[in-house]
């Protein structure tokens, strides 16, 4: 399993099973968190990225499949909002499309090794707030002012 999937599921698993108050994730006397960003990396590389894996992930494997579904519940669990995933601005109508079919029920996930597919949209759908049409977008390469 890669480093970074073990810090992932290290983190998701330390996550509480249930729905809690935050300040009883940081003590009772803690401020409330405003932001918790949680990336992932590429399940299937595109040859796009820098970084060149150099071990397959195997997403679609029963095991993969079981650590992502675990993975997803505990961070259901805090209740996010909203969930970013990193798609090219001209990439938003076959995105919003694809999630709006999701909900429905007509895009089946089975067979797609993308992170966007397997946690980001079952995250979405597990949380009520975000089962609707909309996700954010982002594109990291604008943000971090390069090109991959």
């Amino acid at each position: 399993m890669s480093r970074t999937l073990h810090l992932l599921l290290a983190i998701a698993s330390s996550l509480p099973a249930a729905p809690v108050d935050a300040p009883r994730l940081m003590g009772d006397d803690g401020p409330k968190p405003l932001l918790l960003l949680l990336g992932t990396f590429h399940f299937k590389d595109a040859g796009l990225d820098s970084s060149k894996p150099k071990h397959p992930f195997g997403a679609l494997t029963p095991a993969r499949q079981q650590e992502i579904a675990d993975a997803v519940a505990r961070l259901a669990a805090l209740r996010p909002t909203p969930i970013a995933i990193e798609v090219s601005p001209e990439d938003r109508a076959v995105i919003d499309e694809r999630y709006t079919k999701f909900l429905a029920g007509k895009f089946p996930l089975a067979g797609r090794e993308n992170e966007i597919y397997s946690p980001d949209f079952r995250l979405g759908l597990r949380h009520a707030a975000l089962a609707s049409p909309e996700v954010e977008l982002v594109e990291v390469s604008a943000v971090l002012g390069h090109q991959r």
